[in-house]
């Protein structure tokens, strides 16, 4: 497996053993909660729906995967501005998140969050240059809180989910922590003056600005009334107010700090499931997914556990878990600033969700709407996660290509005559220094076995003079006898 993956896939192969198993179980889940078998015809559309997005996703990855680094920061700039723009219409219209582009509904905030993270990234990158830091800051929280300030009053865990894995960015990319904390106390202060001034507005009250608002879309009717089209101060405040989600936060809050589980009907059918889990009903034998709203997408987790069991949910948290400590891996093998920024807050981003859609799922966090990475129903959202799957590949191949070039600065200049000759030198000299080694030990054992020899003979010698003259005394006697 590994093998096939590192010929035919470039990039690091855990990253897409990992994305193909979620993709795999993705449509096992999918099929499973819809239950062909029993479903009817609207269901068997949405999950082939879903199945076309994951094949539309994947394109998406491999053009990510295969574009050069500087051609993605060039599609970062402007995916940003036309998705901001697209924001813009999304919160002026009717829709408070999607708008409808040639026949197909687009979340511009996800597109956001995908071209902001780039941007980011190659900031941070730029931001290692002290002058550049200090000249262009402003600029990056300028992007950075327009973007925010877009998206959050209609998406609170959307700029939430962005939030949070640039300021990991810019810990990782060593902004100084003057700037990160000047960074961070504005949004945070900012935040807090917003929500608190639109939480405070009673139910009341915004009822009356919505009478206001619809008495004005009536004058705006009468064309010969000239007046009518100039719109007061009052009433864009009431057309603000009325984009935003405040109301909908405030009652999901106390819902949630209080405990008000019966008026909270989503969260209490998908705790059932979930202790339901402890004996799985098997794939397709969900009984709560017909009565779960946004099943499919928002509480598709609950359905994995209530269908799977314990093992169902110990999958999740094992992919999730393990793109989380690959990217750790991946992390000490980055040479450059920006490699490192972009895995830390493409994982940070895909982790993030997953444990937020987990926790509402769970009811330890208000509905937020999030759906689980690749796992749950979601067009733009799946082909927002299968892109930034084709941002961890492209920036782990840097490190494939940083090792080839390595061994090609080793060979540099060198023709192949020449390394081969210098192959064949080795070879002889390897021989050759056999040789002379064994001539040397040769010459050596020989020189030793010459003086062993010649010790020898020394030896031999006193011994034969010793008998001599022991035999020259013994004669003497004789003739002295």
């Amino acid at each position: 497996m590994e093998k096939f993956l590192k010929t035919y896939f470039k990039g690091d192969y855990v990253i897409w053993v990992i994305y193909i198993l979620l993709v795999m179980f993705s449509v096992v889940v999918q099929f499973s909660a819809a239950s062909p078998l029993i479903a009817e015809d609207n269901d068997m559309k949405e999950f082939i729906k879903h199945i076309v997005f994951l094949i539309v996703g994947f394109i998406g990855l491999i053009v990510v995967y295969s574009l050069p680094r500087k051609y993605i920061k060039y599609v970062a700039f402007g995916l940003f501005a036309f998705a901001f723009i697209l924001q813009i219409v999304v919160v002026m219209g009717d829709n408070i998140r999607r708008i409808e582009l040639l026949g197909i509904n687009i979340q511009p905030s996800e597109l956001i969050k995908f071209a902001l993270i780039i941007i980011s990234a190659y900031l941070i990158d730029r931001f290692q240059n002290s002058d550049y830091l200090q000249k262009n800051f402003k600029w990056f929280c300028a992007t950075v809180w327009g973007a925010l300030l877009i998206i959050t009053p209609t998406n609170a865990s959307m700029g939430i989910l962005i939030f949070v894995p640039i300021v990991l960015m810019m810990m990782i990319g060593s902004i100084p922590r003057k700037k990160i904390g000047f960074f961070v106390g504005i949004t945070l202060l900012v935040a807090a003056i917003l929500f608190g001034s639109a939480y405070s507005i009673t139910e009341e009250r915004y009822e009356h600005y919505r009478d206001l608002r619809e008495k004005r879309k009536e004058q705006i009717k009468d064309e010969s009334n000239n007046e009518s089209n100039k719109a007061t101060i009052v009433e864009l405040v009431v057309i603000a107010l009325d984009k935003t989600r405040v109301h909908t936060w405030k009652e999901r809050i106390t819902k949630f700090l209080f405990n008000d589980s019966m008026n909270d009907g989503q969260s209490v059918k998908s705790r059932c499931a979930i202790f339901d889990g402890q004996k799985p009903a098997g794939p397709g034998n969900s009984i709560w997914r017909n009565s779960i709203e946004q099943v499919y997408s928002d509480y598709i987790f609950s359905i994995i556990v209530e269908e799977y069991g314990i093992s169902g949910a110990l999958l999740v948290f094992f992919l999730f878990a393990w793109l989380l400590w690959r990217a750790g891996v991946l992390v000490k093998k980055c040479e450059t600033v920006y490699s490192a920024i972009v895995i830390v807050g493409v994982v940070t981003i895909i982790v993030f969700q997953a444990l937020i859609h987990i926790s509402v799922c769970a009811a330890t966090l208000p509905a937020t709407g999030q759906p689980l990475p690749l796992i749950a129903k979601g067009g733009t959202s799946i082909l927002v996660i299968s892109a930034f799957f084709g941002l961890l590949l492209r920036t782990s191949r840097e490190f494939e290509d940083v090792d080839k070039k390595k061994i090609e600065q080793e060979t540099e200049g060198q023709p192949e005559k020449d390394i081969f000759k210098n192959e064949i030198s080795d070879e002889i000299s390897d021989e050759i220094s056999d040789e002379i080694s064994d001539e040397i030990s040769d010459e050596i054992s020989n020189e030793i076995s010459n003086e062993i020899s010649e010790i020898k003979i020394e030896e031999i010698s006193d011994e034969i003079i010793e008998i001599f003259q022991d035999d020259e005394v013994a004669k003497t006697t004789e003739i002295e006898i």
